[in-house]
């Protein structure tokens, strides 16, 4: 049986959700629809509430270059980041798995930042 991880998908124009993937290259490039890159977490608008938590952005490498949609603005304004993207956590050298109390954390910031911007 593959391990599996609880991660939460940001998709452009849609709410941000819990979901649970498999723990591997294939499912990941699977949820973003090609190559992953991964940045940290704290690059998202609001990112400062995700400080020292380890938390992994996980993105298509090539969004922007493939013209896949416009998700959301890096923290610092200068870029986007296109695409579906999804959020786990890094543990040693491995990305895991978020924990509930993670999820909502994360849930509840992109929901924020959808009625900031309207």
């Amino acid at each position: 049986m593959k391990e599996t991880m609880a991660v939460v998908v940001i998709e452009p124009k849609k709410p941000a959700r819990k979901e649970i993937i498999e723990n591997s290259l294939e499912a990941m490039q699977k949820v973003v629809g090609g190559y992953i890159e991964v940045i940290p977490a704290e690059r998202m608008v609001g990112g400062n509430l995700l400080l020292n938590r380890n938390l992994l952005l996980v993105l298509n490498e090539e969004g922007k270059l493939e013209g896949l949609e416009p998700n959301f603005p890096t923290k610092d304004g200068w870029d986007y980041i296109f695409g579906t993207v999804f959020i786990c956590k890094k543990q040693e050298d491995e990305m895991v798995g978020l924990s509930d109390e993670e999820v909502n954390l994360v849930i509840g910031l992109v929901h924020r930042k959808e009625e900031r911007d309207g």
